[in-house]
């Protein structure tokens, strides 16, 4: 479980959506090549950065020396996409893993989210879009489709 001991029980995430690198793997058949990993950041109280990147192998987790916006405006260039998104952790309970561990599934965790609406990094970010996450960096989509114009992710329906 997940404790927090600031008082506050809201959290800002930026959730990136980034490309995949490398070679290809099984997984990037469901994914797509322009959503095929997100991952987390979120401001820490010194002005600096923590950084949440479940693999599949571990969950990186690194600190930043620099301010959120900072951080964001580094990698947004590079990225497919940047959600901010607001959860509110009153509702954040123990984590008991159904399906498949990947970085959607600790993603969601993080942003306090349940169900099986999204698997996908592109069903996650029309998840997030229908929930209110606010865009905050979007590159043009290099093969010509947008998340979910081409896809083949139904379970992002609402």
């Amino acid at each position: 479980m997940i404790e927090y001991i600031s008082q506050d029980t809201t959290r800002t995430y930026y959730v990136v959506f980034d490309t995949y690198r490398g070679a290809r793997m099984f997984w990037h058949w469901f994914t797509g090549k322009e959503y095929a990993h997100c991952y987390l950041l979120t401001e820490l109280s010194n002005n600096q950065t923590l950084v949440i990147t479940p693999t599949p192998t571990e969950c990186l987790i690194a600190e930043w020396p620099c301010t959120i916006d900072q951080s964001v405006n580094y990698l947004k260039s590079d990225a497919t996409s940047i959600l901010r998104y607001s959860c509110n952790y009153k509702s954040l309970k123990l984590y008991i893993p159904r399906g498949i561990i990947s970085c959607v599934s600790v993603t969601k965790y993080f942003l306090g989210l349940k169900g099986f609406r999204s698997f996908t990094p592109c069903g996650l970010y029309k998840q997030l879009i229908k929930l209110g996450a606010v865009e905050y960096g979007k590159q043009k989509i290099t093969n010509g489709t947008e998340c979910g114009a081409a896809s083949n992710d139904s379970s992002a329906h609402a």
